[in-house]
């Protein structure tokens, strides 16, 4: 199988899916193109994925493989470069983006979604909560200007990403205090009528640690792609493909 390694090049966005050090044992079974620059916003050289045994190639290279994968959801310009019945692999986030389930169907391009990978647990199994808390806190102890230690940090649920914000702050030695201690890993929220809506940090501050932390994350399951093929994936995959039936809507 050709895999293709696309650039994240929307605005501010530095990371990339999979680094040279988990590539490597996929390009010993695999033709693997990396978009040119594609690790440059997480210090990573075209000569290190080369060295990896991937193939630094073009944007119409790599998103003619069989099988793409990139980290932000495609945008109608990229899937215009696929050819019908090859893969993307990436985040979707259709519930908010209707024109993209649109073109995936109009286009007959395979979709799987990363957002829903998920263990025999129900646990998301690409995701970067935890270090988006963490990111986030931070940002906001550079943006006050002043000692974290003085700081009185407010949190409101207890998820993975309000987990990674409470280890910052309580490394940084703030008083922390937590309000509706219960799991809120969800966005979006509505309780007793009133909307609420989760705000946490953009993950392209800390581009190298998260994209590492997706590279492990994605290797395995892109290795499982490479080998077994989509239909016989393994069945955390086939759960996360985006079926779109004639009137465009996810199944």
């Amino acid at each position: 199988m050709r895999i293709g390694l696309a650039l994240d090049d929307r605005r501010n966005e530095k990371r990339v899916a999979l680094r040279p050090e988990e590539l490597m044992d996929i390009a010993r079974r695999c033709q693997v193109f990396v978009e040119r620059d594609a690790g440059l916003g997480a210090g990573i050289t075209d000569d290190e994925y080369r060295q990896a045994g991937a193939h630094p190639a073009t944007k119409a290279m790599v998103y003619s493989c069989p099988l793409v994968v990139k980290l932000r959801e495609p945008n109608e310009t990229e899937l215009k470069l696929m050819r019908p019945g090859a893969t993307m692999f990436s985040m979707m986030h259709l519930h908010n983006r209707l024109n993209l389930a649109r073109l995936l169907w109009g286009m007959r391009i395979n979709a799987i979604a990363m957002e829903k990978v998920k263990d025999h647990l129900g646990e998301r199994m690409i995701e970067d909560l935890h270090e988006v808390g963490y990111a986030g806190m931070m940002k906001a102890f550079e943006l006050w200007g002043r000692s974290p230690a003085k700081a009185t940090v407010k949190i409101m649920g207890h998820g993975k990403i309000a987990i990674g914000a409470i280890q910052a702050a309580s490394r940084a030695q703030a008083r922390v205090i937590l309000f509706n201690k219960r799991e809120m890993n969800e966005p979006h929220y509505l309780v007793a009528g009133i909307y609420h809506t989760a705000l946490w940090g953009w993950p392209a501050m800390d581009p190298f640690h998260i994209s590492k932390r997706y590279s492990l994350q994605l290797a395995p399951l892109v290795k499982a792609l490479a080998d077994n093929g989509l239909e016989k994936a393994p069945v955390c995959i086939q759960n996360a493909v985006i079926r779109l039936d004639a009137g465009e809507r996810v199944l």
